[in-house]
């Protein structure tokens, strides 16, 4: 997992977290064309591009592919495929510590500016029009921010950007063990508009954000405050074992977050990610208030632990097992099995996942699902 230097990359435990302004795309043309013809300080590099595309192949039995498993099973069995994420980022070097990132997804639905479940009612209910998830497939600004540095290991951005809670929801989307984030990484991919102050000092990371929160530009703001350390070795920007460091590696995080907008809307994360010699094991819980308005329930403590193992240099197998704490008793494992042709950047991936949960179906059973799929994923 990626050690946490917040600079231009708003991509992962390890990278940097960023952000930029919130703009119309006739404002981001002009911006762009600015920023071609604009001269450049010495120290600048110029526009630059980067991306990926991941799909995938599914079938599965009681619920639908792609959609989630817990709030929307489906009746029938489905099979078919799909484009996961399409995902197309410009950088910049400014040079004078001037940084800029925009990013865009054609399908990538949770990863989309401020594109997260809210509860506005805040009765638990996402039946009543008041969630504001774009429909599957819908296209969007991802990231949108300028990075400003101020000193060794300090800086400021400003934007559209992703803050870090948990060590899944900021390592970027194609560098994943599994086809899709963990639960709790899904729930807090998508970005929102703010500042946040950064800090990397040696082995430790920090970062503290001022967001607009769920009532978006209204008086209230969210906050988060977070803090990881590479206790040993150092952490990479990948899940699993793939280009980790040799010798032993052990990263932990910890992140605490407030929606000011809704009443007891608190969490608090903690995490930690351990590699050495092929092996993987790494494990995030979250501790939700009783206002939490993701999907992940109020007032709950979900948590996902994760092993696994890599052989050949080109192969690598992985378990994951997600336990939802809700009451309905909800769980899901995943089985995964990556084929690495180049690395992240061009891997196949098989996947099996089983979920249950207390909750009867029309034959008077508790609920089960399951799902197989083939996924690629190409990075540039």
């Amino acid at each position: 997992m990626n050690k946490i230097l917040f600079s231009a990359l708003a991509t992962s435990v390890v990278g940097a977290s960023g952000f930029a302004s919130d703009t119309e795309w006739s404002e981001l043309d002009r911006e762009l064309a600015a920023y071609n013809t604009a001269p450049l300080t010495q120290e600048s590099t110029g526009p630059y591009m980067s991306g990926w595309w991941i799909g995938s192949i599914s079938s599965s039995g009681g619920l639908d592919a792609g959609a989630d498993p817990v709030t929307n099973p489906a009746t029938e069995d489905q099979l078919g495929t799909g484009v996961n994420a399409g995902r197309v980022n410009l950088h910049g070097d400014l040079g004078e510590n001037y940084s800029f990132k925009l990013g865009f997804d054609f399908f990538d639905t949770a990863e989309l500016w401020n594109s997260g479940y809210t509860d506005a009612n805040n009765d638990g209910d996402e039946d009543d029009g008041e969630s504001k998830d774009a429909l599957p497939g819908s296209a969007g600004i991802t990231d949108a921010y300028v990075n400003i540095g101020f000193a060794e290991g300090v800086s400021v951005t400003i934007g559209g950007f992703r803050p870090t809670v948990t060590m899944s929801n900021n390592i970027d989307r194609n560098h994943t063990l599994f086809v899709g984030r963990s639960a709790i990484g899904t729930a807090y991919a998508g970005r929102d508009a703010g500042l946040g102050l950064n800090f990397g000092w040696d082995r430790i990371n920090a970062q503290i954000t001022y967001m607009n929160g769920s009532d978006e530009l209204s008086d209230e703001a969210a906050y988060t405050a977070h803090a990881d350390m590479d206790i040993l070795g150092s952490s990479s920007g990948y899940e699993g074992a793939y280009g980790a460091a040799e010798g032993m590696n052990l990263n932990v995080g910890v992140t605490y977050g407030e929606d000011g907008a809704v009443d007891e809307s608190d969490y608090f994360a903690v995490y930690a990610n351990l590699v050495t010699s092929g092996f993987s094991l790494s494990g995030e819980m979250l501790s939700n208030g009783e206002g939490t308005t993701t999907r992940l329930g109020k007032d709950n403590s979900p948590y996902v632990a994760t092993a696994g193992y890599m052989f050949n240099e080109q192969y690598e197998v992985a378990l994951r097992w997600t336990d939802f704490d809700d009451d309905d008793d909800t769980n899901r494992m995943d089985l995964g099995l990556n084929y690495y042709v180049q690395g992240h950047d061009l891997k196949w991936q098989l996947n099996f996942s089983s979920g249950s949960s207390d909750v009867e179906t029309t034959d008077n059973k508790n609920y089960i699902d399951s799902q197989i799929a083939l996924g690629l994923a190409v990075g540039f």
